[in-house]
């Protein structure tokens, strides 16, 4: 069954502290690997804040994203 266009995709928002991302690249392109993309979008958006990255991702897994960005050497290890 395909989605209804009419009603919001589901996302699930995961914080990173800003202090953890110290190569912006790295943090999307490590994104980018975990996320992947549909046709020519991202299956994830982000934006930064003061203090702390937000990321909205389409897919619920993985359930902890900071852990898995420092598993995979995508932000810094707290």
């Amino acid at each position: 069954m395909a989605r209804d266009p009419t009603k919001p995709a589901q996302t699930w928002e995961h914080k990173i502290p800003a202090t953890l991302v110290t190569n912006v690249v790295k943090f999307q392109n490590t994104c980018l690997d975990i996320y992947g993309t549909t046709g020519t979008r991202f299956n994830f958006t982000w934006y930064r804040t003061r203090d702390e990255y937000t990321v909205n991702a389409y897919r619920e897994e993985p359930k902890n994203l900071m852990k898995e960005l420092q598993d995979r050497d995508g932000i810094a290890k707290a």
